[in-house]
């Protein structure tokens, strides 16, 4: 039987360039996440950097292995909605230096944020209840476990169903390679 990746089952939304950032997201596409990195209609700066081999970006390759590619214009309407669902869906999203993309990112942290409260004033709520009746003996310390994990899951309930609001977009069916000219969004 052979294990897992360690990451397999996350998804990355990569929205850095040149360097560090897809570095970082190729570190984590080689043990197992699912990245999906995000260029402009006209592709990524470094995909006409050289050295080049067969006409293709050394550099780029190397730094983007393993990802799926989706070309987004971010001024149109349409490829800002594509953009906003696939940071729903994802477990992380990484921005480089780029900070037009900001407001965007910034949008989905407040509703991340707002869920966390949500679980927080939640687990609050039930320790103020649970820590008395305890204490004055009305409950036993197994019924206070047992309220408390319900209670957990709940909590984590409330993380699922908030953070999966819309299921996943499609894989493509081709096989990725970096190399590969970023796809239209919204083309199959």
């Amino acid at each position: 039987m052979t294990a897992l990746p360690p990451l397999d089952g996350i998804r990355v939304i990569d929205l850095s360039r040149v360097l560090a950032g897809p570095y970082c997201t190729a570190l984590l596409s080689d043990a197992g996440a699912d990245v999906v990195k995000i260029e402009s209609e006209h592709g990524e700066d470094s995909r006409h950097l050289g050295p080049f081999r067969d006409g293709e970006s050394i550099y780029f390759n190397v730094l983007n292995r393993g990802k799926r590619s989706v070309a987004l214009n971010l001024k149109n309407d349409e490829d800002r909605e594509a953009l906003l669902t696939l940071i729903e869906t994802a477990d992380v999203a990484l921005m480089g230096e780029d900070l037009r993309h900001l407001p965007h990112t910034l949008t989905h942290a407040r509703r991340a944020r707002s869920i966390m409260l949500q679980n927080v004033g939640l687990s609050l709520v039930l320790i103020a209840i649970l820590i008395p009746l305890a204490a004055l003996g009305v409950l036993g310390l197994a019924a206070v476990v047992l309220v408390h994990e319900v209670a957990e899951i709940f909590v984590i309930g409330n993380g699922v169903r908030a953070g999966r609001v819309r299921p996943l977009p499609p894989a493509p069916t081709a096989t990725p390679t970096a190399a590969t000219v970023p796809a239209k969004a919204g083309a199959r």
